[in-house]
């Protein structure tokens, strides 16, 4: 089995739990005197600890926006290389804006949104390590 997220439930509320596994472990056994019910950490350490967490919760979660903004950007970018694809090889069938483009202009603005497409996959690309690198 897998799981994408792991979910804390503690004194009656189910937050998600930003670590690995074995930082739950280490947690609920309170190796790292984290904040899990069965730690023994003083009242300071423990405000310390849940504002990081909350930091690193606000983080991951940004990142997972920016991963589907970016996700969002390629389609879009790949439905108008479809379409200026299809204005290049059935001229009758093309989207309206797209039917008096000469040969030239389509290829100069495919060009265009290539570069734009190239450059959104990078930014996907680089995201996924963030995430890749925050989730273990």
């Amino acid at each position: 089995l897998t799981a994408d997220r792991m979910v804390l439930v503690d004194n009656g509320q189910a937050n998600e739990f930003a670590g690995t596994l074995s930082d739950y472990t280490d947690m609920i056994l309170g190796r790292q005197g984290g904040n899990g019910p069965k730690s023994g950490s003083g009242g300071g350490n423990r405000k310390d600890e849940r504002r990081a967490s909350a930091e690193r919760r606000r983080q991951n979660q940004q990142i997972k926006l920016d991963l589907a903004a970016a996700e969002k950007r390629i389609a879009t970018l790949t439905q108008k290389l479809r379409a200026l694809d299809q204005a290049m090889f059935a001229p009758d069938e093309a989207d309206a804006g797209l039917r008096g483009k000469t040969m030239g202009e389509l290829m100069q603005m495919r060009g265009s949104v290539q570069g734009d497409l190239d450059k959104a996959e990078e930014q996907w690309l680089a995201l996924g390590e963030q995430w890749e690198a925050v989730m273990g």
